[in-house]
């Protein structure tokens, strides 16, 4: 299995993002696309989720939802099988100010968000991307409320494996075996096609990950 993710804390789909002393690429104008175009024909399968980060960087409805919408055009190009994930409303709903501000300053500090409008986008981009799955044939998933715990946007790691399962066996999506989720801060500290740290680029030859059921992971 060759496993190709664009990912990262705070990754946005169309602008370059910040976390911490990091940088990376817009998922859009990362090298994932051009290496997907690259690889023999074969059953592909997509999952596209954390499209909420946008909103904390201030980002309309309309710009989002494009960016979504040219994202599924490419998957849809390479005949991909797609989920997409919804946004954890259900547990964002129960944020109260406090403690929104504080996982706002913790996550994307240059975010001047308030909690109301991040609501309010929130649910309006959650109904868009319900329309946007119907139109272009993929699975949408709503994310259970309980594989949330205080931090309201990310997987709890005792979640993920069950988080990731659901993704991947959605709709007609059928795996013999599915890759077992790692922590994620395996991850994040291997470094992808391209980041840049302190303002010091890095980059390295993907895949990067070789693990021990033979499959490759390329990191984007």
């Amino acid at each position: 299995m060759n496993l190709m993710i664009a990912g990262g804390r705070g990754r946005s789909f169309g602008s370059p993002s910040y976390f911490a002393m990091r940088r990376l690429p817009s998922i859009l104008q990362c090298e994932l696309w051009n290496a997907a175009q690259a690889q023999p024909s074969q059953t592909t399968t997509a999952v596209v989720t954390d499209i909420g980060n946008d909103i904390l960087y201030g980002r309309n409805v309309e710009t989002i939802i494009a960016w979504v919408r040219e994202c599924l055009a490419r998957l849809c190009s390479l005949n991909a099988k797609i989920t997409l994930v919804g946004l954890p409303l259900a547990r964002v709903r129960r944020l109260n100010a406090a403690a929104f501000y504080f996982f706002r300053t913790f996550l994307i500090p240059r975010s001047r968000m308030d909690l109301m409008t991040t609501l309010r986008r929130a649910e309006e981009v959650d109904q868009r991307l319900r329309e946007e799955a119907t139109t272009c044939g993929a699975t949408f998933i709503e994310p259970h409320s309980s594989w949330y715990g205080v931090d309201p946007i990310h997987l709890r790691s005792s979640h993920a494996q069950a988080a990731w399962r659901s993704y991947l066996s959605a709709g007609s999506h059928a795996f013999t075996t599915q890759p077992k989720v790692r922590n994620s801060l395996y991850y994040q500290v291997i470094t992808p096609h391209e980041r840049w740290i302190m303002g010091r680029q890095q980059q390295r030859a993907q895949p990067s990950i070789q693990l021990e059921s033979g499959s490759v992971v390329s990191l984007y």
